[in-house]
């Protein structure tokens, strides 16, 4: 090993400043965010609506009613095409002294697409049986057997939400005050209690992901895996099939299918009937495979079900795993992004209380070597370590994979669903041109990110420098000495460069949007190599310009020092890390005071 004489190459700072958009460019923000407001508005009113007329079903009357009929009929309609089997129902009840009869089982009761729910109300509200029924004391002759559930109350939040980004989005493309702050310079954020603040809405705003993550994967897929499981003990019995047929559910822009297989069978004397075939139950594309399993259970076929002991009603012909299962897992994408997003907005709300301006004494050992003046916290007493020191890198080669690998997921798992309807519009001959224009650059930027991860894998396998310093710390006009080694295939590496770097980092708010500027002030050159020897191992002792800014965080500023290496490799990825370090101010300097 040699030693390396350090040079300084650079020195500089540049400053940026924040554009203001005009008049036209004011009225697309307008538009834009007057689209969120518009749908969640509709969308808020028309929840409303539906739980003030839940509501006020509880303000009814309870009286006694007899029910004089009850059974499941099937209806076949474009109306009830996904949702064939109805509950009819007549009960009769007196109010007032006056007979009445009604035939309504709740407010906006309509059918069911699973056969089992209906006929479970047909056996809950048996002929000639008994029950408690609720009558409008404003209109007698209008009565419920069941009252409607507000649950759908707590959804309000979510249509809210989309309200509240059009509202402020157009309140700040329009406000003065926003605008003037858009004609500044370069600042810090307002206040420190205002970013901690706006982490933790943001943590709120994931928590919303995370909750219709669970939510639905719970529903699609640890509820059936449970009932599958459960299953296995249910009673095996003879049932025929009464019809099948695959049904079509036709949306928007494309239509999904399901199987619908009506069978009939037989527990302790009762005749039942069910038409589910396995525990999933939804729709989805792909017309064959559907078809394959409809042909095999023509009707008048004779087939064995799976019965609940538990409850009669409760059937299946597949009580083993089905393909379909597996598309209860991409409520896992939501899941990921929400519990992240949680992850990242309280670890930054947190990162921001930390590193609030405080100033202190430099703990003994750095008064020891002679910094004595003030100093802007934090500066743990854990960098004024002495002797041998191996630096971490900023980010190491597998975490740039695993971020990578989970943002193409994400980015190209919600385009991947706007790509499918495009093919189906093409299968269908009637290809929808505007949807292929506007996806091609959410393409392009998917295509991007999964080259990058691509990338990344491949750097995987890189040489891996290590870095060893004397110590973590090192004040202005310091000196420092380093070591550096290379391991695993050094011989693809065909020059190694090291440099100390210093990087301004701002964090300020330009418009409604928050943005960090990054200028490189200083570089110092510590070695450039291209012999084998040297670029496996080296040595030099370098000293810190004492013209220039130290280490210093605040909530919005930043002065960062790392060591830079970079290793050049012909047809694959570089080596490139960055290894953190601390620049104590000199004695001579004057204390920074925030």
């Amino acid at each position: 090993m040699r030693d390396n004489e350090a040079r300084v190459i650079t020195f500089g700072t540049k400053h940026r400043g924040g554009g203001q958009p005009g008049a036209v460019g004011k009225l697309f923000l307008s538009l834009f965010f007057l689209v969120f407001f518009a749908a969640g508005a509709f969308f808020t009113a028309m929840m409303l609506r539906e739980v003030f007329r839940a509501a006020a079903t509880w303000s009814w009357q309870k009286v006694e009613c007899e029910i004089v009929a009850s059974t499941v009929v099937e209806r076949r309609d474009s109306r009830s095409d996904s949702t064939p089997y109805w509950f009819e129902v007549q009960y009769s009840y007196s109010f007032n002294g006056a007979a009445y009869i009604s035939g309504q089982h709740r407010r906006n009761s309509g059918g069911f697409s699973d056969y089992s729910k209906a006929q479970r109300l047909t056996e809950k509200y048996a002929t000639e049986s008994k029950h408690p029924c609720y009558v409008n004391p404003a209109n007698p002759s209008e009565a419920v057997l069941e009252r409607q559930s507000l649950w759908l109350a707590l959804a309000l939040p979510f249509p809210l939400i989309f309200v509240a980004i059009g509202a402020g989005g157009i309140f700040f493309t329009w406000s003065k005050r926003a605008n003037a702050t858009r004609t500044e310079e370069k600042k810090p954020i307002s206040s420190l209690a205002t970013a901690s603040k706006g982490m933790k809405f943001l943590a709120c705003f994931f928590a919303i992901f995370l909750i219709v993550g669970l939510g639905a994967f719970y529903g699609l897929f640890v509820r059936p895996v449970a009932k599958i499981i459960d299953a296995r003990g249910w009673m095996e019995t003879p049932c025929v099939v009464v019809s099948s047929e695959v049904r079509s559910h036709r949306g928007d822009d494309s239509t999904t299918y399901s199987v619908d297989i009506l069978y009939g069978y037989t527990v302790n004397g009762r005749e039942y009937k069910s038409n589910r075939y396995g525990f999933m139950g939804s729709s989805s594309s792909g017309y064959r495979g559907k078809a394959e399993i409809v042909n095999r259970h023509p009707p008048g076929a004779r087939a064995v079900c799976y019965v609940n002991p538990r409850d009669p009603t409760d059937a299946v012909l597949q009580r083993g795993f089905t393909n379909d299962l597996w598309l209860g897992l991409i409520p896992l994408v939501f899941v990921l992004v929400g519990g992240g997003g949680i992850l990242f907005a309280l670890r930054a709300a947190r990162r921001e209380k930390e590193t609030t301006p405080k100033l202190r004494w430099l703990p003994n050992e750095a008064r020891a070597s002679g910094v004595t003046q003030w100093s802007a916290s934090p500066i743990p007493d854990t960098t004024f370590s002495r002797g041998p020191v191996v630096l971490k890198p900023a980010a190491s080669p597998r975490a740039k994979l695993i971020g990578s690998i989970f943002i193409a997921a994400f980015w190209n798992g919600i385009v991947s669903v706007f790509v499918f309807q495009v093919f189906q519009s093409w299968q269908k001959g009637r290809p929808e041109w505007f949807l292929v224009i506007f996806l091609i650059p959410f393409v392009l930027v998917g295509l991007v990110i999964i080259g990058a991860a691509g990338y990344f894998l491949l750097a995987l396998f890189n040489p891996r420098p290590v870095l060893t310093v004397n110590s973590k710390s090192v004040p202005l006009g310091g000196t420092l000495d380093l070591q550096w080694r290379m391991t695993g295939r050094v011989e693809r590496v065909q020059r190694v460069r090291l440099f100390l770097e210093g990087r301004e980092e701002a964090t300020y708010r330009r418009g409604t949007s928050t943005c960090t500027d990054k200028e490189v002030f200083a570089t110092v050159e510590l070695a450039d190599v291209t012999s084998q020897n040297d670029k496996r191992a080296g040595q030099c002792r370098f000293t810190v310009p004492a013209d220039t800014m130290h280490s210093f965080e605040s909530g919005n500023n930043k002065i960062v020092w790392s060591l830079n290496i970079h290793g050049d490799i012909r047809w694959w990825p570089d080596v490139k890390e960055e290894f953190p370090l601390v620049i104590l101010p000199s004695p001579a300097q004057p204390p920074v005071r925030t």
